[in-house]
């Protein structure tokens, strides 16, 4: 009965090389399974609990578990597992399958000849929707597949929520008791239009297997308040040499880069705008990221593919101690500690 369904359950397959997306197959009210020619999951619910048990053809084959896009266990081979975050309403669980044989694709150019290249990844996803009832697991009949997009991008952004922010006592070329520095005037957006301290995208385009990036800055302008006016002293803007890239693995439907930056205030001697994190995208919307960053200022991370309209939240974190940040004698004592964060939704 299975075997007879998969021919009709299968929505995707991308450029037939092993990534397909299935829908839910159902056994019990309170069970579903999803499978491929090389992949199989069960999502049993007992209670408030989801016993997970899988089957990969490939024993040597990365395995990584979601839970609504959040990533839940990293393993290879077959297993099970245990989960015991309850279960309000519909949970989905993903089975990300990677493996590292070669699978031979052809390319035409642009004068016409067909040459080989290898890909050697190939990557199945199975997903399962499990609920309380029979009416909350979804049907093969019902399941949809979304598109993928061509491309997808990371941005990474830093900014000011203040107007004016009071200079610092020490550090700072300027640090008197009435020189300010001006911020951005905002809260967390998605705006490509709002102001910034420092914007870090990474886009990758799926169909060439590429990354890219577009490291931006802003400007630094130094006020002073006089009779209740701040007026304009002095601007510079600082260097974007520390933001930088770095292409980890790509293929056509998985992207690994890590990207960091340490952008300092060019009038100030002392920590600057720091992150250094890696990020793991897949074509189908997924990804993890794990890293460090200094929490100064406010720091907001989106994603967004190709064919959607607006940007997914993925982090909107405010300053801790703006004014001990920039003090190199309280740098690391108050506000600027090193945050050790890892996320993955979707």
């Amino acid at each position: 009965m299975i075997l007879g369904k998969l021919n009709k359950a299968i929505l995707a397959s991308v450029l037939g090389f092993g990534f397909s997306i299935v829908p839910i197959q159902n056994t019990s009210p309170t069970v579903a399974h999803a499978s491929t020619s090389d992949a199989w999951l069960q999502a049993e619910r007992s209670g408030s609990e989801v016993r997970l048990t899988w089957w990969v053809a490939d024993g040597e084959s990365q395995v990584e578990i979601l839970r609504a896009g959040q990533l839940i266990f990293t393993g290879t081979g077959d297993g099970f597992l245990q989960d015991r975050t309850e279960v309000s309403g519909v949970e989905k669980y993903e089975m990300v399958v990677t493996s590292e044989q070669p699978t031979s694709m052809q390319n035409s150019n642009p004068t016409g000849d067909e040459s080989t290249s290898e890909i050697y990844e190939n990557l199945n996803i199975v997903g399962v929707e499990i609920g309380s009832s029979a009416e909350s697991i979804m049907s093969s009949e019902s399941a949809v597949a979304s598109p993928l997009g061509n491309a997808t991008t990371l941005r990474y952004q830093t900014f000011i929520p203040a107007q004016y922010m009071k200079a610092p006592l020490a550090g700072c070329q300027y640090s008197g008791a009435y020189d300010y520095y001006k911020g951005d005037n905002r809260s967390f957006s998605t705006s490509s239009t709002a102001s910034f301290r420092t914007r870090f995208d990474v886009s990758v385009t799926w169909a060439s297997s590429a990354l890219s990036s577009l490291k931006t800055v802003g400007r630094t302008h130094v006020y002073r308040l006089v009779n209740g006016s701040y007026l304009p002293i002095d601007d510079d803007i600082a260097s974007k040499e520390s933001m930088v890239m770095t292409p980890i693995s790509t293929t056509q439907t998985k992207a690994v880069f890590r990207f960091r930056q340490d952008v300092g205030n060019p009038f100030c001697a002392s920590n600057g705008i720091f992150f250094d994190l890696t990020a793991t995208i897949y074509r189908s919307g997924s990804y993890s990221l794990k890293g460090t960053r200094l929490r100064v200022p406010n720091h907001e991370i989106y994603i967004k593919d190709s064919d959607e309209s607006a940007w997914t939240i993925i982090l909107r974190d405010p300053y801790l101690d703006f004014a001990g940040c920039l003090t190199p004698v309280l740098s690391g004592v108050i506000g600027c500690e090193v945050d050790t964060y890892e996320w993955g939704t979707r």
